[in-house]
């Protein structure tokens, strides 16, 4: 996740008199000679000019959103300015974007890559759950009632990013009861750690009855009657109905209301398919309808068409072009364990690393790709469909062990490895200290891939050998 769920305190000490005087007096002075550096949006201060898009002596601004795009046939990044972003659709699946002065074909891009200026960078405001739809799509949102709408009841919430085409008030979010999964409460988790565990627990199987958590550790099962902003009313086996108050709820995990059979009343979306993934840690798919210098429009299987702007857009891939995410894709066959020592495994897992957090590698963040443990061996047909694969390999920064002693020389440590039809084409030991690194390999003719990770270091040890394949993609 981008954003954390939950909240903190901020300390803060007494400057100095003194010292507060003279450094007010440093900045007068730099101020005044022009010396103070200006960061380039996503950029380290320190490196040096020649971003793509900046004129020569140009000073770059940090009021300008910039915004890479990657492709099949290679990565650009420019500034955003007026009438810079633009979509044109197609009668298919197809269309373009353009960015700047060039055209992009939509089945050639990978993804659009969002770098808002750093004023848009102040954390967003704060909702206070995330929303897990039965599709796994998930946002941030307040939820405030329950409405009946003649068979239906509807979930309503406030949200500060999303836009329906259809709604009643503005800042108001509806979405069908029978679409909802899970909803968490941020205030109730003391730290990320916590809140991802409990949610990919919860996530693993539904309940048949809703089920309503509480911080105190303790959960009742029953009925959802009815929420507000501050309080949940809940009908509970054995109790009968209560009032819980929300911030003393984790979770209210809800048990499927329609017959798995009863088609999607939307239905799946045609076109451009894309997975938009929010500043905040949403993530949302659907059919691009229309992309610009206001935001990005998305008609949403669930939630029908929405508009999200364009500062709370992190990244957008495209789907179903020439370019497929294994991560969409089931593996053919799957070989999992911790050594011959253990009986448990830890399966792999979709966009996430294998705990289930956010796949993140030297402190940089990947929406797409596959989290794994040592040993993993993940097969994918490919019907000799496919030219290249590509991914970004590493291990996870949750493989770095507590301490650099012994027992850290013998964890986090892995061979990656992949094979074309049982033909080893890449060998790369990595350990938790070494960079992520590219893969870009052809596979043009092959029926088979095969993804291994397995146990690295002097003692073949399966310690913190959480490894990522980041971004693994195969491109026709």
């Amino acid at each position: 996740m981008n954003r954390t769920p939950y909240s903190k305190s901020e300390q803060t000490s007494r400057p100095v008199p003194e010292l507060v005087a003279l450094l007010a007096l440093l900045l007068s002075l730099c101020q005044a000679t022009s010396l103070l550096p200006q960061a380039l949006p996503g950029k380290d201060p320190q490196e040096k000019p020649g971003t793509p898009g900046e004129e020569p002596g140009e000073t770059p601004s940090i009021e300008r959103s910039s915004i890479t795009v990657r492709s099949i046939k290679g990565t650009a990044t420019i500034f955003l300015d007026e009438d810079t972003l633009s979509f044109s659709s197609a009668d298919n699946a197809g269309g373009a974007i353009r960015v700047g002065p060039d055209s992009h074909e939509v089945e050639d891009l990978l993804f659009l890559g969002f770098t808002p200026p750093d004023i848009a960078k102040k954390p967003m405001p704060g909702e206070n759950a995330e929303v897990v739809l039965g599709n796994g799509d998930h946002f941030w949102a307040t939820p405030i009632g329950i409405e009946p709408v003649k068979e239906d009841d509807f979930l309503v919430l406030n949200s500060k990013i999303i836009t329906q085409e259809v709604r009643q008030r503005d800042g108001q979010v509806r979405l069908n009861m029978e679409d909802l999964r899970l909803l968490l409460f941020r205030n109730a988790f003391t730290d990320e750690i916590e809140w991802a565990r409990f949610r990919a627990g919860l996530l693993r199987t539904r309940p048949k009855n809703d089920v309503a958590h509480l911080s105190a550790g303790t959960r009742l099962t029953g009925f959802l009657e009815d929420m507000g902003p501050d309080s949940i009313s809940f009908s509970a086996d054995g109790v009968g109905q209560v009032k819980l108050s929300t911030a003393k709820v984790r979770a209210l995990d809800l048990a499927e209301l329609k017959e798995k059979e009863e088609p999607e009343r939307i239905g799946k979306p045609s076109g451009p398919q894309v997975g938009v993934f929010l500043r905040d840690g949403g993530s949302l798919r659907g059919k691009l309808e229309d992309l610009g210098q206001e935001g990005l429009s998305l008609r949403h299987a669930l939630l029908g068409s929405i508009f999200l702007p364009l500062e709370s857009l992190a990244q957008v891939s495209f789907l179903g072009g020439r370019c497929q995410y294994l991560s969409d894709m089931d593996p053919a066959k799957a070989r999992e364990h911790l050594g011959s020592l253990f009986l448990a495994k830890l399966p792999f897992k979709r966009d996430s690393n294998v705990l289930g957090n956010p796949l993140r590698m030297k402190g940089k963040t990947w929406p797409k790709g596959l989290g794994v443990h040592a040993y993993s061996r993940l097969d994918y047909d490919l019907a000799a469909k496919f030219q290249k694969f590509q991914a970004t390999i590493g291990l996870d920064d949750s493989a770095r062990p507590p301490s650099r002693g012994p027992a850290g020389e013998n964890t986090g440590a892995v061979i990656f490895r992949v094979f074309l039809d049982g033909k080893l084409i890449s060998e790369k030991p990595m350990r938790f200290t070494d960079p992520p690194q590219e893969l870009d390999l052809r596979i043009v003719g092959g029926r088979t891939l095969s993804l291994e990770v397995d146990f690295g270091g002097k003692n073949l040890s399966a310690a913190l050998d959480r490894a990522n394949w980041c971004g693994a993609r195969i491109i026709k």
